[in-house]
């Protein structure tokens, strides 16, 4: 039996109310990562502003690291589940459990017949189609429930909403300090089968090096690098060029 067209039209205004939601939450997630990286090198996200587009691919990069981290949880949570200890353990609980249920199912005695038969009784004393007090407890009861899931439901989509941009910050600035770490113990360097290093460098028209380093961020005009003596954010001197670090080639502004 197909939808009635009102099914189907009240469907359709539930999915586009879920896109107004998330379009927003995704601009927030995004802006959030995207600050959250900036702030573990210590440069401000108000140098360097990215379009609405950049923050959406930022968010793109929040979710799927995040999800990433969440799998790897999972697999983890899945080999402990069949190591051998835990299928013993399980064997065990449903054995025991079994021998509990059969022990219990030849054990019926008039005791346990008349205990059933008396609490049967006193639960229907107290159901509330035969006790108005209870009915009125009920009523009660149904209308503070009401109350207090409407006041739960706001409470959730409050903490929610403000969790939402705090988790996708901390997870850029999880990332901005792997990769701060990385070059402060290690340095400028090219990783062993690899091509690029993990460095760039800002070279003058006239090939001098003005900075080397970790490339932050970097706009048309502006650019931020990192290095052991700080956080360097500067506008890129005309004839400037930004060039990565590769193996075997010179860092110069025809080589980039």
């Amino acid at each position: 039996m197909s939808d009635s067209p009102e099914k189907k039209t009240n469907r359709l205004d539930l999915f586009i109310a879920y896109l107004g939601v998330l379009a927003p939450a995704g601009y927030l997630i995004g802006l959030s990562y995207y600050q959250g990286k900036l702030a573990a090198f210590g440069v401000s996200a108000a140098a360097f502003p990215l379009s609405v587009q950049d923050i959406y691919v930022s968010a793109y990069y929040a979710i799927g690291s995040s999800l990433l981290a969440v799998g790897s949880v999972v697999v983890d949570f899945i080999k402990l589940i069949f190591t051998w200890y835990s299928i013993s353990f399980a064997v065990v609980c449903i054995g025991f459990s079994y021998f509990v249920i059969k022990k219990k199912g030849n054990e019926s005695s008039s005791l346990t017949i008349n205990l059933t038969s008396k609490f049967k009784s006193v639960i229907s004393y107290l159901h509330w189609k035969n006790n108005d007090f209870t009915k009125a407890v009920g009523v009660t009861g149904l209308a503070f429930y009401s109350i207090l899931s409407i006041l739960y439901v706001l409470i959730f989509l409050v903490v929610f909403w403000y969790a939402i941009p705090s988790f996708a910050h901390n997870k850029g600035s999880e990332i901005g300090v792997q990769i701060r770490t990385d070059y402060l113990e290690n340095g400028c360097h090219i990783k062993s089968k690899e091509f690029w290093g993990n460095c760039h460098a800002l070279i003058d028209k006239d090939g001098k090096t003005i900075f080397k380093g970790v490339l932050v961020i970097h706009s048309k005009d502006h650019v931020a690098f990192f290095n052991e003596n700080g956080s360097l954010a500067i506008k890129v001197p005309q004839g400037a060029c930004i060039v990565k670090e590769a193996h075997n080639r010179n860092l110069t502004c025809n080589s980039g």
